[in-house]
């Protein structure tokens, strides 16, 4: 590690990292302005690799059996928390394209609203 840092590829490295996830992270975030506003909130992160999404409490993600139908891998974030968590999605971004980011968004809006739509 040390010779990576002196020989100055650390911060190649890092250059690279914001290049390719900084679109990604653009993408998950105006995808949720457009499609998830009025059913939860979530902070805007400068980076990382995902986006913590708090749903509104009549929405419980452990209801969600939509998402799993929609083709949508979901976790509760009951794992997050020492209690509670099922109002929380923990949504990943850096796997994925632009594209695909867009249209996880847009199947997991509509799972949210079928959801309502039952209970």
């Amino acid at each position: 590690m040390f010779d990576f840092i002196e020989r100055g590829m650390f911060e190649k490295q890092i250059d690279h990292l914001i290049h390719l996830y900084h679109p990604r992270l653009r993408a998950i975030l105006s995808a949720m302005d457009s499609h998830l506003n009025g059913f939860g909130e979530w902070i805007k992160p400068q980076g990382g690799f995902f986006v913590g999404l708090t749903l509104n409490n009549s929405i419980n993600m452990l209801n969600l059996d939509k998402a799993v139908a929609s083709r949508l891998a979901l976790s509760d974030g009951c794992g997050f928390f020492l209690s509670g968590g099922s109002h929380f999605i923990r949504l990943p971004y850096c796997a994925l394209t632009e594209g695909e980011i867009t249209m996880g968004i847009q199947r997991l809006t509509d799972a949210i609203a079928a959801s309502l739509k039952e209970s």
